[in-house]
């Protein structure tokens, strides 16, 4: 006798893949920066295995090659089985973190590994978004990528914990890298059998849920069909300038600001990086609270941008004009103006890029946002190492969120006509 397996419902298989690809991303986000957590105890004068202009090299490679990814890893999406990328991110991932300990000694070879890293690291968003936005109801896509968002959240939490455990308490930042590898090897394994699982108990939701491909329609389509025309006439591409900005400051912030708290407050690596542990925490909060308000009252993502655009420039403001704030006042603006950030990510490139399922390119769409983000950090990351002084490293923390509400306000009106498209 065949033993029947019961299926998913539609909010059953909802909560199980939105958990299982969470899992992964997750995994991404801690196994991505472990060297950016580590970068304030390897420039220390205490350890001094790497100056800052190396630092910053070896983040800016990881950054610009990540965007450069997202373009490929957001084609492929869309051309091939989603799940085997993110196979090859989890694995690529994991050797990364047990090379790099062994190569420290030669900041070039570091660059290049961590280059190599970033590409890996790409293969996780796009596919991700593609997967939920394949298997799931159109009702599910935003709480889905809403929850992914969050995972990435709490694994920085774990990673500037046992950052500032192993380092305050043992010395060792190897054990980062360890500790990562190790994650991504149980995630791996969780990952492929929890997949083969899920398209058991699923096999049939694929086929209802999946937005047909352009491709395969006889007829021609017609202008406003086309996603080019879409991508021109949209607002899209004004909105794309924000994407790059709040990924400069977004990740910008969390690299140096433990650099900014040692120097400009005295403190060791390991308490400035305890203190990063604001920014996650902080982040979560917001990415919540930007949920409810877009979902209740804004419904537009050029809107949101421009909302957390504006509340970045005021927090950063305050560090900018008042620079004797106490450094816990200091931390706690730095932390809200990079969780606004975050609000405009999860606007700009969560919840963006489902707004043109219509046009079947889903991950093309989110490939295209999210490496324009991580072009402009890694522009971002190496260009700060050139400015000396931390007051003028704190200004571009002024300058780039009010240029954002900028644009995100100038795209509005456009968004909005093509938001009336969208049948969502």
């Amino acid at each position: 006798m065949i033993r029947q397996t019961k299926k998913f419902t539609p909010r059953g298989a909802a909560v199980f893949l939105a958990g299982l690809c969470s899992l992964a991303y997750f995994t991404s986000y801690v196994s991505r920066y472990t060297f950016t957590v580590c970068v304030s105890e390897l420039t220390s004068p205490e350890v001094g295995l790497i100056t800052d202009s190396d630092a910053g090299l070896i983040c800016m490679m990881l950054f610009i090659f990540y965007g450069f990814g997202q373009l490929i890893s957001g084609m492929l999406g869309d051309r091939v089985r989603a799940e085997y990328l993110v196979c090859i991110g989890i694995a690529g991932a994991e050797a990364c973190n047990l090379i790099l300990p062994f190569i420290i000694g030669s900041p070039a070879a570091v660059a290049v590994l961590w280059a190599f890293h970033g590409v890996i690291q790409s293969m996780f968003w796009p596919p991700l978004v593609k997967i939920v936005s394949s298997y799931l109801p159109r009702r599910y896509f935003d709480g889905s990528t809403l929850s992914i968002s969050l995972a990435a959240h709490v694994g920085n939490i774990v990673l500037y914990m046992l950052s500032a455990f192993f380092i305050g308490n043992f010395g060792s930042w190897r054990a980062v890298f360890n500790f990562a590898a190790g994650l991504c090897a149980v995630s791996l394994t969780l990952w492929m059998f929890g997949f083969l699982y899920f398209r058991e108990k699923a096999p049939k939701l694929e086929n209802e849920a999946r937005v047909p491909e352009r491709s395969g329609e006889k007829t021609a389509p017609s202008k406003e069909g086309k996603l080019s025309y879409a991508i021109l006439t949209s607002g899209f591409l004004l909105l794309v300038v924000g994407t790059i900005l709040q990924g400069a400051l977004k990740e910008g912030i969390t690299a140096w600001l433990p650099n900014y708290v040692r120097d400009v407050y005295s403190l060791p690596s390991s308490s400035a990086i305890l203190w990063n542990m604001a920014i996650p925490a902080t982040s979560i909060v917001c990415l919540l609270l930007i949920n409810i308000i877009y979902s209740k009252f804004l419904k537009n993502e050029a809107l949101g941008g421009a909302v957390m655009f504006g509340i970045g420039t005021l927090f950063a403001a305050a560090i900018v004009f008042f620079p004797s704030l106490p450094p816990v006042l200091t931390v706690i603006c730095a932390a809200i103006i990079t969780a606004s950030m975050h609000g405009v990510n999860l606007c700009l490139i969560a919840y963006l890029p489902g707004r043109f399922s219509r046009y079947g390119k889903v991950s093309t769409v989110s490939g295209i946002t999210n490496a324009c983000a991580y072009i402009g950090c890694s522009l971002y990351m190496y260009g700060i190492t050139l400015i000396e002084s931390q007051s003028l490293r704190a200004f571009t923390w002024f300058v780039i969120p009010a240029v954002g509400f900028a644009f995100c306000l100038a795209a509005l009106p456009l968004w909005k006509r093509f938001c009336k498209k969208d049948k969502r």
